[in-house]
């Protein structure tokens, strides 16, 4: 049935009267929102806090400075939230997914979002349906609506043989209905033409609220911790926040007596509370590491912006956490290993072995023509059948009159279980029925009427095509009575079938794939094929990739036979698997997890998603996946290429390497300032660090710690190295151990110069200097030596020139604040002499740089680099 669907000018005039077909809108970006998320941070609550004390105090130039310095912390933030929900935005826009449609009499593409009530859409196995409707047309079509229902089992559905009339002026839509269709539900099997009645929130799935969001950052075990972490640290900080409170109280000469008699009041009158309180919120704020979670989101986020630029969707971010530890990658064959673009390179007929453009031209070929066509669907997007229609048509079959020539009785649609598709015809003036089946050979041979010295001669033709490399399908036919065929029973045709021929189609290796393969060998991860072709072809393909044991195959029905116990020690040497159903790509996986791997695993069909979903990264193909599979996927491979998941495991690990620094360096940095702000105070000392000095060591910090390390490349063995344990955490002891030591020595340095300066009577302001001057030197040592590398690699910073422009942008504002009297003033520094500077700048970069070093050589921060052959 030919449909004309709705014109171009209808389907825009219908989008601008039901509006997008979404259940709810995208987020919108809202400045004042994302400001408002920036002043909540505990950062700035608490730099407001300390103004509102100086303003108590009288100190309105403090008050001043505190508000303006304010302002730059606040841009910063603002605009890496900016930059992630633009990123996010950009990301879910990704995620729209099309459909099939028939407007202007021609099937088209369009995104989901712009279907409209009175179109008619097109959908075949593994499709999602984009809105509610009615069908018009169907062939075996079975949908899960599971997610309405809740019912597990799919639901067949039938044409509708009323007026549409009806449904189209309904208020609502009866799910019992079998001839009604839901968004939101997937087609399991068969394919079906739907006119569409409600979208968007008029559709069932609208009503209730209920729509799975495609791209969401959710938390995920890394984030927990860091939120765990700074919890702890923020109660720990409380802690001693208060410890100092008293501390400094008591030192300005506040009486125990009072307090241990009640009287509050007069006890904080007692000493300076106002000093104390001030000194304590500096501490807090130097102590707390509040941009732990929002730098991991912000890398995460960023990262899977990259990787989208080189063709892999990331829809769930923890992914990103999990690629570097992936050892195995388990990939199917056509379309990712291969082209996926076949096209027919040989027919076996009448005995013979045709190359394209040899075969005979006779009514029998052209019989076996019309065959490898009529045995799938009319519309498929099957390479399968494609290859077929356009192999029939370059042969001079009109391909399209065919269907009307034989009018379809009854179909069933591919089974993965029998490997058969089978389509059968009413013929013309006739009591009989003629069935068309295509499928595996050795099951299409199976059921045909052969003796077997004849079906053994086949298998070898079979077989020696598949050698090659091709994937063999073979075709018979059967004429039988209506009375004999049971549309609920595939069985009752598919017997007694007559052998006509097979068809070899080539499905060539992608260019860049070889190098790939061997590349993710190197870094240690181990591939594994797995195809539902023959076991020739897999093992020719195996070797034109040099996959490791090619010679070692295991077929589906071997797979089956053997126990959990077996198939695991197979699967220890075993890498080409053949002829596998999608319910034993699950089997596998699970067996690889048992054994302590961390699995890759690339599926596109229905029943793929089980193997996608168990995975500790699901990969599902973008090009060809159905929408079922890309629903349960970590990453969608836009581009279905197996080179494409190397690089994304390289993206990985990068994003892994730089985040454990970006971490680290926050880490150490207020080690350091809440020493100096913990321990000045005990020792009776002058204030070392004032909240204007904490909010530029801030103001170094996020930009550095975001942008810099973000944006650090790789390091040389990063594909070279084998990947790091799935149970490693990341921020246990032996991560951010070398960090604790950097952090340790800064705190130490600075104190010594603070102390060592104030001990010879050179000067309050002075000895604030050097010690400031010494942590910004010291920091920026270690982030320059702890880069991967030889040592003039790691001091070559033309390689990451953000980090190089932010760092001499800090280095100017330094020097400005040393030498410049009125900002000196603000920051209570004086300007140092010469000789002062050219001693602290040596020493304070000479002691860190060497620490940096050895420290980072003895923890094993460089890790070798391992060759896996």
């Amino acid at each position: 049935m030919k449909y004309q669907g709705l014109t171009s000018a209808e389907a825009k005039e219908r989008f601008k009267t039901y509006g997008p077909n979404q259940i709810t809108k995208k987020r919108s970006f809202s400045f004042l929102k994302q400001l408002w998320n920036v002043v909540k941070e505990p950062t700035f609550t608490l730099l407001i806090g300390i103004a509102i004390l100086y303003a108590v105090i009288g100190e309105l130039k403090e008050v001043i400075i505190l508000l303006f310095a304010i302002v730059p912390i606040g841009g910063i933030q603002l605009f890496q939230n900016i930059k992630v929900d633009r990123t996010l935005q950009k990301l879910r826009n990704l995620m729209d997914y099309t459909v099939k449609v028939i407007r202007d009499g021609e099937k088209k593409e369009v995104e989901s979002k712009y279907i409209v009530p009175g179109d008619i859409v097109y959908l075949t196995a593994g499709d999602k349906v984009p809105a509610d409707g009615v069908v018009r047309s169907a062939q075996s079509v079975h949908v899960d609506e599971s997610l309405l229902t809740g019912e597990s089992r799919s639901v067949k559905k039938e044409q509708f043989g009323g007026d549409i009339v009806d449904f189209r002026e309904s208020e609502e839509l009866d799910v019992e209905n079998p001839a009604l269709v839901f968004g939101g539900s997937l087609v399991v099997d068969g394919e079906v033409f739907v006119e569409i009645l409600k979208t968007g929130r008029d559709t069932k799935y609208g009503q209730i609220g209920e729509l799975v969001q495609s791209v969401e950052g959710g938390d995920n075990r890394l984030q927990r911790e860091m939120q765990m972490l700074v919890r702890r640290l923020f109660m720990f900080s409380f802690g001693l926040t208060a410890a100092i409170f008293f501390v400094v109280l008591f030192d300005t000469g506040a009486e125990f007596s009072l307090l241990a008699s009640g009287q509050i009041g007069a006890f904080l009158a007692s000493g300076d509370a106002l000093q104390a309180l001030l000194l304590a919120l500096t501490m807090a704020i130097a102590s707390i590491p509040e941009e732990l979670p929002v730098v991991f989101s912000v890398f995460l986020i960023v990262g899977a912006r990259r990787i989208a630029n080189q063709n892999a969707l990331v829809r769930n971010m923890t992914a990103i956490e999990s690629l570097g530890s992936a050892n195995v990658i388990c990939v199917d064959k056509t379309g990712t290993l291969t082209e996926g673009s076949l096209a027919v390179s040989h027919v076996y007929f009448a005995g013979e072995t045709y190359a394209t453009g040899e075969e005979p031209d006779t009514e029998d070929y052209r019989f076996f023509l019309e065959n490898i066509v009529l045995a799938g669907e009319r519309y498929s997007a099957d390479p399968i059948e494609q290859a077929n229609q356009d192999y029939a048509a370059e042969q001079g079959v009109m391909v399209q009159d065919l269907h009307t020539t034989y009018e379809l009785f009854t179909d069933f649609s591919f089974d993965q279980t029998k490997k058969l598709i089978s389509h059968v015809y009413s013929l013309p003036n006739q009591e009989k029925a003629r069935v068309f089946t295509g499928g595996a050979p050795e099951q299409v041979l199976a059921f045909c009427t052969l003796s077997e010295a004849e079906r053994e001669s086949l298998r070898e033709q079979y077989q020696e095509l598949s050698a090659h490399g091709y994937r063999v399908i073979a075709y018979a036919y059967r004429d039988i009575p209506h009375e004999e065929v049971d549309p609920d029973n595939r069985d009752s045709v598919e017997l007694d079938l007559t052998f006509t021929g097979f068809v070899a189609m080539s499905d060539p290796v992608r260019e860049e794939v070889p190098e790939a393969v061997q590349i993710a060998y190197r870094a240690g991860i181990r591939l594994i094929m797995i195809t539902g072709d023959a076991p020739e072809t897999a093992h020719s393909i195996a070797q034109e990739l040099n996959i490791q044991n090619p010679q070692r195959i295991l077929t589906g029905p071997e797979v089956t036979e053997l126990s959990d116990e077996e198939l695991a020690e197979k699967l220890q040497e075993t890498n080409i698997f053949a002829r596998i159903l999608p319910e034993q790509k699950y089997r596998l996986v699970r067996l690889l997890q048992k054994n302590g791997d961390a699995v890759a695993m690339t599926g596109d069909g229905v029943n793929d998603a089980p193997a996608i979903k168990s995975a500790d990264v699901g990969l599902a193909m973008g090009d060809r996946g159905t929408e079922v599979a890309r629903e349960a996927a970590d990453i969608i491979l836009l581009d279905d290429n197996f080179a494409t998941i190397v690089s994304t495991i390289r993206n990985g690990r990068r994003i892994y390497d730089n985040l454990k620094k970006s971490l680290g360096y926050l880490i150490l940095i207020h080690l350091a300032m809440f020493g100096l702000a913990f321990f000045i105070p005990l020792l009776g000392l002058p204030v070392l660090l004032f909240p204007i000095h904490i909010i530029a060591l801030e103001l170094i910090l996020d930009p550095l710690a975001v942008l810099g390390f973000e944006n650090e490349p790789s390091r040389p063995d990063l594909m070279t190295r084998p990947p790091r344990s799935k149970e490693e955490h990341f921020l246990s002891l032996h991560n951010i151990r070398p960090f604790i030591f950097y952090g340790l020595f800064l705190l130490v340095m600075a104190l010594g110069w603070y102390v060592g300066l104030l001990s010879l009577d050179i000067g309050e302001d002075i000895a604030r200097t050097c010690a400031f001057v010494s942590i910004v030197l010291g920091q920026f040592s270690m982030v320059v030596l702890t880069r991967s590398g030889s040592i003039p690699k790691r001091l070559d910073l033309t390689s990451n020139t953000l980090m190089l422009s932010l760092m001499s942008v800090t280095l100017l504002l330094l020097a400005i604040a040393v030498f410049v009297p009125p900002v000196a003033g603000l920051f209570s520094f004086a300007a140092l002499p010469w000789e002062l500077v050219i001693f602290v700048v040596g020493i304070s970069v000479l002691a860190s740089a060497l620490l940096t070093v050895g420290v980072h050589d003895i923890l094993g921060m460089t890790q070798k680099s391992v060759s896996v052959k």
